[in-house]
This record gives C-alpha cells, sequence and structure tokens, in this order.
C-alpha cells in the first residue's frame, strides 16, 4: 500500500492500485485532474452568498418579464396570455 488514493463517491482512503473502490464499489478514476475536485467543506457564508446570487438572477429575471408587459399594457398592446 504506497500509494493511497481516496474514492470520490464515499471519500474514503484506498489503495492507489485497486481499480474500485472496496466499501463502496465504485470506479476509481486515476487520471484526476485538479478541476475533478470540489470542497469538501463550505463555509455556511459562500453557501448564503450563492443562493442570494441565484435569488437575485430570477428576481431580476421576474422583473424583466414584468416591466416588457407593463410596457405593452400602458401603450395598449393587448398582453400575451399563455396557453
Amino acid at each position: 500500500m504506497e500509494k493511497l488514493s481516496i474514492c470520490h463517491i464515499c471519500g474514503r482512503t484506498i489503495d492507489g492500485l485497486f481499480p474500485f473502490c472496496p466499501w463502496c464499489r465504485s470506479r476509481v478514476k486515476h487520471d484526476v485532474t485538479p478541476g475533478d475536485f470540489t470542497p469538501v467543506f463550505v463555509q455556511p457564508q459562500d453557501l448564503r452568498n450563492e443562493t442570494a446570487e441565484h435569488r437575485i438572477q430570477l428576481l431580476s429575471l421576474n422583473l424583466g418579464k414584468l416591466e416588457k408587459e407593463l410596457d405593452l399594457f400602458l401603450n395598449g398592446v393587448p398582453a400575451e396570455h399563455p396557453s
């Protein structure tokens, strides 16, 4: 057990020569690039920021739709009704 690896499914340490994880039986990927890794621990603040950014994007999208409908309404163009 010279070379150690980590299973990317269950997170357990395994022998680097194993073609699969003995605990969760998933295939081990030996040609790993740095982009394949995601942080194991994410700060709560990061999660809140990500959630807030997502909500802001949704609100912006909805606001754009409402502004378009309001412009159409004020200009006397009948609103489009979804079928």
